[in-house]
C-alpha cells in the first residue's frame, strides 16, 4: 500500500479487505455527474478502519 500503510481485515469495521470494485465504485461516483455538488472533501474508502 502507498506510504507504508498496512491494513488487515481485523482492523476494518466490516472485517474484510476491500475488493478492487469497492474503490473503483467510489472513484467512479466522485468522477461522475452525481457527485457534482461534492467539493473540498476528504473521503476515505477504508471499510471503517480504526
Amino acid at each position: 500500500m502507498a506510504m507504508g500503510l498496512h491494513l488487515s481485515a481485523e482492523q476494518a469495521a466490516v472485517r474484510r479487505l476491500a475488493a478492487e470494485g469497492a474503490t473503483v465504485a467510489a472513484v467512479a461516483f466522485l468522477a461522475g455527474d452525481d457527485a457534482s455538488y461534492v467539493s473540498g472533501q476528504t473521503r476515505y474508502v477504508s471499510g471503517g478502519a480504526r
